[in-house]
């Protein structure tokens, strides 16, 4: 078996790794509260690293739940000669506008945006908060 290891890494002799791996047991087996805390500690960091991942992954890396997410868009209004250049603001009746004269879109929806505080002091957590109309179910899909 050592000979196709030889071969297989270019002529090194996996020897040494043998040789570490069994004074590494030896030890453990002899200090059995330092292997426990050893071990311990590895699965709370592993289980730790996995937990962080999961939520990286539902909260950035998850597709849109919509069947196309390609085809979602932003409408807005500018209204540069009045000073409202944020081109974030739309306001309801536009949004009526928009019902009645845009006829190439399958589906629209208006939402708004706020923060909210919880809780009280010690510094209480700031969430952004999303108030939708009925409407936008059909349009964002199912979640």
């Amino acid at each position: 078996m050592l000979e196709g290891a030889k071969s297989a890494f270019g002529g090194v002799s996996l020897d040494w790794l043998i040789r570490d791996l069994r004074v590494a047991a030896r030890v453990l087996a002899r200090d059995r509260a330092f292997s426990l805390t050893a071990a311990s500690t590895l699965a709370v960091c592993i289980g730790a690293n996995a937990a962080l991942f999961t939520v990286v992954h539902h909260v950035l890396l998850r597709p849109l739940p919509v069947p196309e997410p390609s085809r979602i868009l932003l409408m807005s209004n500018l209204y540069p000669k009045a000073g409202a250049t944020d081109s974030s603001n739309s306001g309801v009746p536009d949004y009526y506008d928009r019902l009645k004269a845009v006829t190439v879109l399958e589906s629209q929806a208006m939402f708004q945006s706020r923060s909210v505080s919880i809780g009280a002091w010690p510094p209480p957590w700031v969430v952004c908060s999303r108030t939708t109309k009925a409407r936008s179910a059909t349009t964002s899909g199912s979640c």
